[in-house]
């Protein structure tokens, strides 16, 4: 590893956090109430091109975490980033969602909570203080949930796979100081 710097948890972890913190900013400064109208054509198709886009970033993202298992050191916060990017486009779409027709998701008033909403659908919590009652909001959920279980357990996998191709290079003697 001579020549090159290696990044420590500490750098990852502000990398990280700041990522996160700038796609929370992101998702409370975007004009979302643009999409809301009295024909959701618009707002769809938005859905559409955001979702494949999103799917296409996360699988980017495994396509070059798994790539880096083999040599170079891949930034595991992107791969992250974009995983939280999901959720907060299912966050933006059930804000819109609600605010089109307030009956699609119970609950459901403020950008926080289609946040609160999406990540407990991706965690699978489900408190119920907030659910999905009206049809398009329940397809939108079970899309959500399909995806999260793809993709979370896809990112899971490349994480641990990254992680012990990492320690099988480090070797025996830098492996035990982890």
């Amino acid at each position: 590893m001579v020549g090159r710097s290696r990044r420590g948890p500490r750098q990852v972890a502000i990398r990280s956090a700041v990522l996160l913190i700038a796609l929370t900013v992101a998702y409370y400064v975007v004009p979302l109430d643009l999409l809301v109208s009295d024909r959701p054509a618009f707002a769809i198709a938005c859905f559409a091109v955001g979702f494949v886009a999103v799917a296409a970033l996360l699988v980017q993202q495994i396509v070059v975490q798994r790539r880096a298992a083999t040599g170079v050191p891949a930034r595991m916060e992107l791969l992250l980033a974009a995983l939280y990017l999901a959720i907060v486009f299912f966050a933006g779409t059930y804000y819109v969602l609600a605010r089109w027709d307030a009956s699609q998701v119970v609950g459901l008033r403020t950008r926080t909570d289609a946040l609160y909403f999406a990540l407990t659908i991706a965690t699978t919590t489900g408190f119920g203080d907030i659910h999905a009652q009206g049809q398009v909001a329940r397809v939108v959920a079970s899309v959500q949930l399909v995806f999260d279980v793809a993709f979370i357990g896809a990112v899971a996998a490349t994480l641990r796979a990254s992680v012990a191709a990492r320690r099988a290079a480090a070797g025996p003697e830098q492996g035990a100081a982890d």
